[in-house]
């Protein structure tokens, strides 16, 4: 069955004609899309700037800022529809966060405003004023519902540089090295290339 977790960073894709919206495991593998532009299906994407999960509903949101639309995905049926495309509102969107029934984000044409609207109906927006001068890009929210606890798969690893999650069918974890470095018969220990 697939899910969006850990296990499967989302990601945005090119821009343009192969523009789209894929996951992977950590180490690039088991690439897949999830949103792309399909040959005679109405629904584009174009620059798809920003993701946000919404777990409990299962849901992906995504700016598109050369359309000036925000669409929603749900990942395990596959169903896609547009939230908002009212383009005073949408501009070029940096940062996009999902919490309870709202959509928050920030965008570089309003950049001492945080914007939202109705995750459900793209109505009832509203503009979220910023200090003067604070140049607001980034936006991070926190609760206990958006970083579900998990199990550290690397904790016993021990790899020399670094240890990337996997799907638990696919071992749950592996070593991996930097450039100019391969591992060695142990599968932990990094020695130059």
């Amino acid at each position: 069955s697939s899910g969006i977790n850990a296990e499967w960073p989302l990601r945005p894709g090119d821009w343009g004609s192969n523009a789209h919206i894929g996951r992977a495991n950590m180490d690039g593998s088991n690439m897949k899309k999830l949103v792309s532009n399909d040959p005679g299906k109405d629904a584009q994407i174009k620059w798809p700037n920003t993701i946000a999960i919404d777990r409990p509903n299962k849901n992906i949101y995504w700016m598109d800022s050369h359309l000036r639309d925000i669409e929603c995905m749900n990942y395990t049926a596959g169903t896609r529809y547009s939230i908002s495309s009212t383009p005073s509102l949408l501009g070029h969107a940096w940062r996009l966060r999902v919490f309870e029934d709202r959509i928050y984000w920030t965008d570089i044409t309003y950049p001492a405003k945080t914007l939202s609207v109705n995750k459900f109906t793209g109505g009832d927006s509203i503009k979220h004023y910023v200090p003067k001068n604070a140049g607001m890009m980034n936006l991070r929210l926190f609760h206990e519902v958006l970083q579900p606890l998990s199990k550290n798969r690397c904790k016993n690893m021990d790899c020399s540089y670094l240890c990337l999650p996997k799907p638990i069918s696919e071992g749950g974890a592996q070593c991996a090295c930097p450039t100019g470095h391969e591992l060695l018969y142990n599968n932990k220990t990094c020695t130059a290339s």
